[in-house]
């Protein structure tokens, strides 16, 4: 435990370069890397749904399919291949024998193709792609959607703003060092984020799905890749993120509201975080 002089007073969180030490038996962290990321005194790791964008609670009803048995990754580098992979600007998603599985949970192999070491060859090659998409357009969505496309959506995302009392303009304020770790697959998040103008927040290499593994073993994960030397702030709204923080003794910031996070900005704005 600290004591009181190590937490700060405003957001009772660990002053920069403390970190919490739980007691008792020690917890092996998932995937443990031989060199950790010890560029970064804090790592501030978000929650999609309802923390980053508000989407779902704008929608009338919700839906709820069981998993189907997929091949959506953890992270973007999961999928990549030993050898090194060819020009990939002219591989067509559309047509490389993966489809959505059924419910829009996942995607799955078309019926009419085989596993094996050509389809995890094709995989990394997606993925490969995918990356190659994301970075290209994270500053400019413009240009992928096109003219009429992208006039359309710049529209409905201002009355978006409008109904949502700017509070993605409120997230994009909050700049950091930012995981986002996502209940969603991988694919649809990485699309989300670029439409909703905040893939420039979140490098591809610091996202994570939470689909297959749960909440608890991405933050292992990331925890391993940074390593024990950085103080981690988990940010978001729900019981999954919230629960898995405290097994994992990390501070949780609760979101609810646009107060919420004001008061984050401010913190950070004065340094406290």
């Amino acid at each position: 435990m600290h004591d009181a002089g190590s937490i700060d007073p405003l957001t009772g969180l660990p002053k920069i370069g403390e970190t919490k030490r739980g007691k008792g038996k020690k917890r092996k962290l998932a995937n443990a890397s031989p060199t950790p990321e010890n560029t970064f005194d804090r790592v501030f790791i978000w929650d999609l749904e309802e923390t980053c964008i508000l989407l779902q609670s704008l929608l009338n009803g919700s839906y709820a399919a069981k998993y189907n048995k997929d091949f959506d990754q953890v992270h973007i580098d999961d999928a990549t291949a030993d050898e090194v992979a060819p020009d990939v600007s002219c591989y067509t998603l559309t047509s490389d024998g993966f489809q959505i599985a059924a419910g829009g949970n996942g995607l799955c192999l078309a019926p009419n193709v085989r596993g094996g070491v050509d389809w995890v060859r094709k995989l990394a090659l997606r993925y490969k792609r995918i990356k190659e998409i994301y970075d290209t357009y994270k500053n400019n969505v413009a240009t992928l959607l096109g003219c009429g496309k992208s006039e359309e959506w710049l529209s409905l995302r201002t009355e978006l703003e409008s109904l949502t009392d700017s509070w993605h303009t409120l997230v994009a304020k909050l700049r950091c060092a930012n995981v986002l770790v996502t209940s969603k697959q991988l694919v649809p998040t990485l699309s989300k984020l670029l439409m909703f103008n905040m893939a420039s927040l979140f490098p591809i290499e610091n996202i994570y799905s939470a689909a297959k593994i749960g909440k608890e073993a991405c933050f292992e994960r990331i925890m391993s890749r940074f390593g024990k030397k950085c103080t981690y702030v988990v940010i978001g709204d729900g019981r999954d993120e919230e629960a898995a923080s405290k097994q994992l003794n990390i501070p949780f910031w609760r979101v609810t509201s646009h107060s919420d996070l004001n008061a984050l900005n401010h913190a950070l704005e004065l340094g406290h975080m």
